[in-house]
């Protein structure tokens, strides 16, 4: 028997991972340690560094498909540990080459252990690697089960194997005497990431860089290692050299190692059901059955056979119902995928499964998969009938990605105009009215346009708060309010979507231009309106501009109502910062009319973070309105000169009329408590100036 059979992996440079060493520590109770993961995930390199940290000695076993036969697995063990511990073990048993039955294999492997062992009192431990280099046959089972059961207490054993090992040790199991660690459990952390890089690679990454390396990665060690060599030779920046065109050069390594350890090792029908299926990173098993053609059956057993083979899938959602594969080994998939299949038969398996997510009310799916197999016609069409749920559900940033990932041709369109001035309303208001003035003439140009009337509505919302946001022209926002009502008043033609943007509109534009009674009844309809219609970002445009209404009529329990409206819409789109930090504004202006001072300041400096470190211009404006305000209730005038000043000045420079004449109004009150008269006159003279 060749030597090489007996060899642990070469000692080379690795990190040791104290996170998965203090664990098989932790088990040296256990008889059996089980550690199974796909390929490149480290397996063999764990145990090694395991092995020779533990002060026993260790018998190191390379399996192979000589192994399947019983009698040649335990002649070669046999001398494997006469090697490991000479003198000790006496002259080998004879066992037949021949087939056994169950029962008589058993038997003689059992007498085999007992004899072989007898003699070994000290403890140690044996370890078997590449078990999945074997067929794993029922009876190399049956002697390894009856080995591990059958052995003495002081002889551990560990298992190393691609995929988990279906053994009969139940009566371990029972015992608590079996520990199994998966590939979940190796895969690399931010940290463990960073750490590799710089102790093992001498190459120092920021806990940034690390995160998005070790998330290209999603852990899987042998790609760190790939990328490593990938990044030690490339000339762009980190970030470019990963997500930029630079990336096929990763890919190239990447690929190569798949299509060596992973794909050539696979049966024919798990290629061809990989191929088939890798084509969205969210594959519920009716989606697979599909995307297949397979029976439901056929379906579930390739999925069983693919997790127990570890083959670079992970679990997607909690139950477990739902898998994706690996990011990695999905373009490795792709790039396969389109070198094998004509584009047509390709583009079918994309069109299948974006059919089957648009069905399930998973438009961005069904978009994504369109777009990514060339499909534009098509997903345009689906962008322009999803946009108003998009909206409503504050992602309007998914409708400016695919604006980017559509041709230049398909871009200017209303609903891409409507979601980029959505996206900077507070950010840039001037860019945003030029924007739903854009949508608006869109949309009454083109006849045949999904969700027209919505559309429509939105972009008449959007000029009224813009007008507001971009200086207050309201002779404007009472044409466009003019627009709004003569709409609204043709009535049951409208349906109840449009008719609640119609609201909202109505609402705003009284509002700004002091209807309060009109503008309180408009904003309360719409925000039930949208409620009943699950409409979150526009329930929090409602409340935004109610609760200040409540608040000027004296009606502060509505004020109160609307503002936690607002809050629990908000819930549903945590990451929409600009409607977050609206809220706070006017929940510090309920705070102030209240009488609550403490409060208003808390709320007015969480807004004030929000706004900078999002650069929410307008808000910023505002909320410097809303502090000089508390200040002057306060009777901290000097505070309120600064606050106030500074808005005016602000307002001046960026030609915002409305905010520098609120900000003197506020000046000429400040001046008027003091008993300054000749200020507060002049600051009184220039607001009403800016107004008139």
């Amino acid at each position: 028997m060749h030597t090489a059979k007996f060899l642990p992996p070469r000692a080379a440079p690795v990190l040791d991972r104290d996170r998965l060493l203090n664990r098989l520590h932790a088990w040296d109770d256990k008889k059996l340690v089980i550690i199974h993961g796909q390929a490149g995930q480290g397996k063999s390199t764990l145990a090694a560094g395991f092995a020779r940290a533990t002060e026993s000695p260790f018998l190191w076993y390379n399996m192979d498909q000589e192994d399947e036969n019983p009698a040649l697995f335990l002649s070669s063990l046999g001398q494997a540990l006469q090697l490991v511990f000479p003198g000790l073990v006496p002259a080998l048993p004879r066992i037949s080459h021949d087939r056994h039955g169950v029962e008589a294999l058993r038997h003689t492997a059992r007498q085999w252990v007992r004899q072989v062992f007898a003699s070994l009192a000290a403890p140690c431990l044996i370890i078997f690697d590449d078990l999945n280099n074997t067929s794993c046959s029922p009876e190399l089972l049956q002697v390894l089960a009856t080995l591990f059961e059958d052995a003495p207490s002081h002889v551990r054993f560990m298992v190393l194997s691609r995929t988990r090992p279906e053994l009969a040790i139940a009566g371990l199991r029972a015992r608590r005497a079996v520990a199994e660690m998966s590939g979940s459990d190796l895969k690399f952390s931010d940290g463990e990431a960073q750490d590799l890089f710089s102790s093992v690679f001498g190459m120092h990454l920021a806990p940034d860089d690390a995160a998005l390396v070790n998330r290209t990665a999603e852990g899987w060690p042998t790609a760190l290692v790939l990328m490593h060599e990938y990044l030690a030779t490339a000339s762009a920046p980190l970030h470019e050299s990963l997500k930029g065109p630079g990336r096929n050069a990763l890919h190239a390594h990447v690929f190569d190692y798949l299509a060596q350890e992973v794909i050539a090792h696979l049966p024919a029908d798990l290629q061809q059901f990989l191929l088939r299926t890798f084509v969205s990173d969210h594959l519920p098993a009716p989606l697979m059955t599909q995307l297949t053609g397979l029976p439901q059956g056929k379906t579930a057993s390739l999925l069983a056979e693919l997790r127990r083979r570890n083959l670079f899938i992970a679990a997607a959602d909690d139950a477990g119902t739902v898998i994706r594969y690996h990011a990695l080994f999905r373009e490795f998939l792709s790039k396969k995928l389109w070198t094998s299949l004509k584009p047509c038969e390709a583009r079918k398996l994309y069109s299948r499964a974006s059919v089957y997510f648009a069905r399930s009310g998973d438009a961005v799916r069904a978009v994504d998969l369109l777009l990514a197999s060339g499909q534009f016609a098509q997903a345009l069409r689906l962008i322009e009938t999803s946009a108003p749920g998009l909206i409503s559900r504050g992602k309007t940033q998914t409708l400016l990605r695919w604006q980017g990932d559509l041709p230049k041709d398909n871009r200017n369109r209303p609903w891409f105009h409507l979601a980029r001035a959505v996206s900077c309303r507070f950010t840039d208001p001037r860019a945003a009215l030029s924007f739903f003035d854009l949508a608006q003439k869109g949309f009454r140009s083109r006849t045949i346009v999904p969700s027209r009337g919505s559309g429509l509505m939105l972009s008449l919302c959007g000029i009224i708060e813009q007008c507001f946001h971009t200086g207050g022209d309201f002779s404007r926002m009472e044409r466009t309010a003019r627009q709004a009502l003569t709409i609204l008043s043709r009535g049951a033609r409208e349906p109840q979507v449009a008719r609640a943007r119609l609201h909202l509109a109505l609402g705003m534009a009284w509002f700004f231009t002091g209807k309060l009674q009109k503008s309180a009844d408009s904003l309360t309809r719409a925000l039930d309106l949208f409620g009943k219609q699950g409409d979150v970002f526009y329930q929090i445009t409602c409340a935004v501009y109610l609760t200040p209404c409540a608040l000027y009529e004296g009606d502060f329990p509505l004020a109160r109502e609307a503002l936690r409206r607002g809050f629990e819409a908000h819930a549903a789109i945590p990451h929409e910062m600009g409607s977050r930090a609206a809220l706070l504004l006017t929940s510090a202006m309920t705070a102030l009319f209240e009488g609550d001072f403490t409060e208003a300041q808390e709320r007015i400096d969480e807004c004030r973070r929000v706004a900078d470190s999002h650069t929410l211009e307008s808000i910023g404006f505002l909320s410097l309105d809303i502090e000089g305000w508390l200040k002057i209730a306060q009777g901290d005038y000097r505070a309120a000169e600064v606050l106030l000043g500074e808005c005016k000045r602000r307002g001046s420079q960026s030609g915002n009329e409305f905010f520098r004449a609120s900000a003197s109004h506020l000046l000429a009150i400040t001046y008027l408590f003091q008993g300054k008269l000749r200020q507060a006159k002049c600051e009184s003279d220039s607001a009403l100036a800016v107004r008139s």
